[in-house]
């Protein structure tokens, strides 16, 4: 358990888990699980970003665990998995954020 935030040490999101079920922290000699995770979540947030910027939000990182969602305006929300990522987008956006609006990939596409 974090004594900051009280949220539990090895609640990890299905999304953010690996096939491999071991658990947080353990590895096999010259493994690096918990870094692997650390890059595959930072590359989700990469992804996220362009994506939520659309819509007016930023996205950042908070301890590697969970994401801040910001509007323009001041106002702010904790997300602790992409299901949360988007009901927490569609409370601070003013339009209903939708991932596969063909306008919004067609923007993406490099």
């Amino acid at each position: 358990m974090c004594v900051l935030c009280g949220e539990p040490l090895s609640d990890v999101h299905w999304a953010d888990r690996e096939a491999d079920p071991a658990p947080i922290g353990v590895a096999l000699a010259g493994e690096d699980r918990d870094g692997d995770r650390r890059r595959a979540w930072l590359r989700r947030l990469a992804v996220l970003r362009p994506v939520l910027g659309a819509y007016g939000l930023t996205v950042r990182d908070w301890n590697g665990r969970r994401l801040v969602l910001a509007d323009g305006k001041g106002a702010s929300a904790l997300a602790r998995d992409l299901a949360e990522v988007w009901s927490s987008a569609a409370r601070l956006s003013v339009r209903m954020p939708d991932p596969l609006d063909p306008e919004l990939l067609r923007r993406l596409k490099p």
